[in-house]
């Protein structure tokens, strides 16, 4: 049994990032589809900064360097995400 990794600043700062990228790229994609012309290029933006920082925090998680509370943070991030389009 591993023991359990000491948070890292790091992987909490890269939590941080992606959750603020997630809800903005949320609030501007529900703009462009409202038809804001800004929104569709500030939405695409955020979706590929989104994207790149969870791919590398799920490599993370997978590699065993997120605690638990992180990979806890990790999942509620995705549960937004899921939600998000399913609504």
């Amino acid at each position: 049994m591993k023991n359990e990794p000491i948070p890292d600043p790091k992987w909490e700062q890269l939590l941080l990032d992606c959750n603020a990228y997630l809800k903005g790229y949320i609030a501007h994609y529900k703009k462009a589809l409202q038809g804001n012309c800004n929104s569709v290029t500030k939405y695409l933006a955020l979706k590929d900064q989104f994207e790149k920082t969870f791919l590398v925090l799920e490599k993370s998680q997978q590699n065993g360097h997120l605690s638990l509370v992180q990979q806890q943070k990790l999942v509620k991030i995705q549960m937004k995400l899921i939600y998000a389009i399913n609504s």
